[in-house]
Formats: structure tokens, C-alpha cells, sequence
């Protein structure tokens, strides 16, 4: 049987993107307080990530870096503007799926991320799907 987490990590990518709209602000700032009541649950920004990263001190740049998706892409871009470690950058498209069990499966998404295109796309085979997992504190 799988431990429950101890922590629970939410990312904060939503007071960049509400602060557009007041009211759509007012109500992220809600939301956000309302995790944080809970002890086991850690709030994040990518600015104090992107500082706890570039903190632990200068690294040679990296051949090239892999963005998952577009937030992976994003942060990749950010520590290279903070640090120059990612001088290449390539983004995939992941898609993530769960099983009755509670595993989950992942595999490159089609190159047309609409709706429609997930039905007409032959996923590859197994053999070349991974498993993703979560890590625990």
C-alpha cells in the first residue's frame, strides 16, 4: 500500500495569472488562503524556487534542457535567464494517465494538443511509455 504524503506542495501559478482582473485576483488570494490553513500543505512561488536553485551555487551549462509542457518550458526559461544553465531548450507535451489501481502512466502527447486530435492519435507502444511518481516527504 502507498503511504500518504506527509506534505502537500501546491505551486502558485495562480496570483501571476489572476492579478490581471481584480476580482479574479481577490478570489485566487481566497483560494490560496484557504490551502494554506492546513499545516501539511506548502505554498510555492516560482521566484523563491528559482532562488532556492540558483542559492546552491554556479553550475557549467547544461547540452540542453527539456520542458515539460508549458510550464516546464517556462521554468526552464527562467533559471536560464537567472543562471545561463540552459542555453537549449526543447519542450514536450506530456499526457498523464491513471489507472483503476491508482498507477499512472505518461506518454508523449500528439503534436495537435485539440480536443479532437487525442482521438485520432495512435498512442506508441508501451514500450516506450514511463511511469511517473510522486515524490514523498
Amino acid at each position: 500500500m502507498t503511504p500518504t504524503p506527509k506534505k502537500l506542495y501546491v505551486h502558485d501559478d495562480l496570483t501571476e495569472l489572476a492579478g490581471l482582473r481584480p476580482e479574479t485576483a481577490r478570489l485566487a488570494r481566497e483560494l490560496l488562503d484557504l490551502v494554506r490553513r492546513d499545516p501539511r500543505v506548502r505554498i510555492l512561488s516560482l521566484p523563491a524556487q528559482l532562488d532556492a536553485v540558483v542559492a546552491q551555487g554556479p553550475h557549467e551549462p547544461f547540452a540542453m534542457a527539456i520542458g515539460v509542457a508549458a510550464a516546464g518550458e517556462a521554468v526552464a526559461r527562467a533559471l536560464h535567464a537567472r543562471a545561463g544553465w540552459f542555453p537549449v531548450i526543447h519542450r514536450i507535451e506530456v499526457a498523464r494517465e491513471e489507472t483503476v489501481a491508482g498507477d499512472m502512466s505518461s506518454r508523449r502527447a500528439p503534436p495537435d494538443r485539440s480536443p479532437s486530435s487525442w482521438r485520432r492519435w495512435k498512442a506508441p507502444p508501451p514500450s516506450l511509455w514511463w511511469t511517473t511518481r510522486c515524490s514523498r516527504d
